[in-house]
């Protein structure tokens, strides 16, 4: 389970995708609030994989955050937009890193994009071949493999 963040950066955590956001809220732009609330809301237990995993995944997604989670035989990426993937700089960068880890050009990437809850299916090796260029103005973005929690900015 990874995310891309909003700058570009990939981000592997160990954990699932909804321990992640609760361990670390302020840096996926929600509070320990919202998720005490939204899983209040549903009556779930904190951290289980339901309903309340859906919103809070979801607000995630809509501040930013790429959600990328590897399946035995194809990868699928959550995204706010399919406008910004898979042609941005980072996406095209990761999918290029990946690429270079599996050696498997025809992996299936399954997009699922929350604005019109459209779902696209593209290669690896597509994505991985698009012609780079930056989204939503920035010229800047620095696509990098975070290895260690505290270069996420997380205090240990």
């Amino acid at each position: 389970m990874a995310w891309i963040d909003p700058k570009g950066r990939l981000h592997d955590f160990g954990s699932t995708h909804i321990m992640a956001i609760i361990n670390y809220p302020t840096k996926f732009g929600v509070t320990s609030q919202e998720i005490v609330d939204a899983y209040y809301k549903y009556d779930e237990k904190m951290g289980i994989e339901g309903r309340a995993r859906h919103d809070i995944v979801r607000k995630v997604v809509e501040n930013g955050f790429t959600r990328i989670r590897f399946h035995k035989n194809y990868v699928s990426v959550t995204v706010k937009d399919e406008t910004a993937f898979p042609w941005s700089y980072s996406t095209v960068k990761w999918a290029q890193y990946l690429l270079e880890l599996t050696k498997d050009k025809y992996l299936p990437l399954r997009i699922y994009s929350l604005c019109d809850e459209n779902l696209m299916e593209q290669t690896l090796s597509h994505v991985s071949s698009r012609r780079l260029r930056t989204t939503y103005g920035h010229s800047n973005f620095n696509f990098q493999v975070v290895l260690d929690i505290r270069d996420f900015g997380v205090d240990v």
